[in-house]
């Protein structure tokens, strides 16, 4: 089917606002993708809004019946009573303070009936980052996230999700805590008012069909949170475990019960329940593998051929480590250097610690799952080595997805739902999403990677108190 003929059938659009620049994904109903992506001139909402614009430009728009939103959370634009105002990221590690204290000033159960999950031990959440915000800035009248802004520049309307706010909202009932916001003196006039991720945002404006080649009008939904659209995109609706690269890596398990008493995340994910961790460094330490080590050897991508090698021990902690050790001062290591050791060996450890740090996740979740797979998305699931090197760590399949942008692909689907092309957005998701290339473990090389694990984890520990000194230079 040529193009002229996907245009007269009609798309939906999916924005997802990632870290560092955002994605664009235009989907015909024959399935045909079409793509466009924007850097940011800068972390700011006229930044974000800037590089929409310009990626919107590069495709011709006219067919597109429905818009559908992600976008990464924990970054705050703030503004004061007094007028101070500001953009706080969430990679941005202040509102330690804050954090402590609301973790140890309630009990789990008050958090449970509050936002009905327990609080994980993260500032970028936000009841600590808005409590932080109010210390810094004073009385707070007005805060939304990176999505929220760009929903109000599409539409002139300020409007939200229950899941780009969680931790603060209940999905369940739709609504902010009022307990909470009441505890840490933020008024709820606020934030914007809160929605589901299929519900109408408003319609495209004149002024920004003029500016981006969006029909005017276009029903713009809300979709939700980057890492539960990806989820939707990855076609994972009831139980399942996933792997999603980037930026940070997000490792864990869709199922029907909450887990209460985890280091880790967990709470509501649609009708069911996620327990995850995120690694901080993963995408960090691949672009050093890119950067330094000039990419990966061609042409091998069987870990049993790099470990004869005995190669050294990478900890993939290049900007601190999230999960499971919630370090922000944690620093990269190469353990185990030798004479003989080539650079090859070292673009696999790298790959290496990258999985040995997702591992360290899955051990931290209690380690049993039952399935036998592990379904993966992003730009690293191209990574053949990276990718079999988890297949024989974890002992499971991993497949991938023939979409990668599994996160604007979930925008799209939830557009498509609030349009009423779907019922749900399981049957969205069984309808789109298809699956590429499966990795199978074969034992080969298991033993000898989990011994290597075990050195690993070990490592932390014993140089924690000196990475700390040697940050602190």
């Amino acid at each position: 089917m040529c193009m002229t003929d996907c245009k007269m059938m009609g798309s939906v659009l999916g924005i997802d606002l990632g870290t560092s620049s955002v994605k664009i994904l235009l989907r015909y109903g024959d399935g045909t993708i079409v793509k466009a992506k924007a850097a940011y001139r800068e972390e700011s909402p006229d930044g974000w809004w800037e590089a929409v614009a310009a990626a919107l430009r590069t495709l011709d728009l006219e067919s597109v019946t429905a818009v559908g939103l992600s976008s990464q959370t924990g970054t705050y634009i703030a503004r004061a009573e007094n007028g101070a105002s500001m953009v706080l990221g969430w990679r941005d590690g202040s509102g330690k303070e804050e954090l402590e204290a609301i973790r140890t000033g309630y009990p789990r159960e008050k958090f449970l009936s509050e936002i009905a999950m327990p609080h994980p031990p993260m500032v970028s959440y936000p009841i600590p980052r808005l409590l932080h915000l109010k210390n810094r800035l004073g009385t707070l009248t007005a805060v939304c996230q990176p999505k929220d802004h760009i929903v109000y520049c599409l539409t002139g309307c300020m409007k939200t999700d229950v899941y780009t706010w969680r931790g603060l909202a209940d999905p369940k009932t739709g609504k902010y805590s009022a307990y909470f916001l009441r505890e840490i003196g933020v008024a709820e006039s606020a934030l914007p008012p809160l929605g589901r991720p299929t519900d109408l945002a408003g319609r495209v404006t004149g002024s920004v069909a003029r500016e981006t080649g969006l029909p005017e009008g276009t029903p713009v939904y809300l979709g939700m949170n980057d890492f539960f659209a990806s989820i939707v995109g990855m076609g994972i609706v009831g139980d399942g475990m996933f792997d999603i690269t980037g930026t940070s890596e997000h490792l864990g398990v869709v199922s029907g019960a909450i887990t209460e008493d985890t280091p880790l995340v967990s709470g509501p994910y649609l009708d069911r329940f996620v327990c995850y961790g995120v690694t901080g460094s993963s995408g960090a330490s691949l672009d050093f593998l890119r950067d330094a080590l000039g990419d990966l050897p061609k042409g091998e991508s069987d870990p049993a051929a790099f470990l004869r090698n005995d190669p050294p021990i990478f900890l993939p902690y290049l900007r601190g480590e999230r999960a499971p050790i919630f370090d922000p001062d944690a620093s990269g290591v190469f353990f185990g250097l030798s004479s003989s050791t080539t650079r090859e060996d070292m673009a696999y450890a790298v790959c290496e610690g990258v999985a040995f740090s997702l591992y360290h996740i899955y051990e931290t979740m209690g380690g049993e799952d039952p399935s036998d797979r592990v379904t993966v998305s992003g730009g690293a699931a191209g990574l053949t080595l990276l990718t079999r090197i988890k297949a024989e760590l974890f002992g499971k399949r991993f497949v991938t997805l023939q979409e990668t942008d599994t996160s604007a692909l979930g925008a799209v689907l939830a557009a498509c739902v609030g349009h009423g092309m779907y019922p749900s957005l399981a049957s969205a998701a069984r309808d789109c999403c298809t699956e590429n290339e499966t990795y199978l473990p074969t034992g080969k090389c298991r033993e000898a990677l989990l011994s290597r694990y075990a050195i690993y984890k070990r490592l932390y520990p014993a140089l924690k108190h000196e990475m700390h000194a040697f940050g602190a230079l």
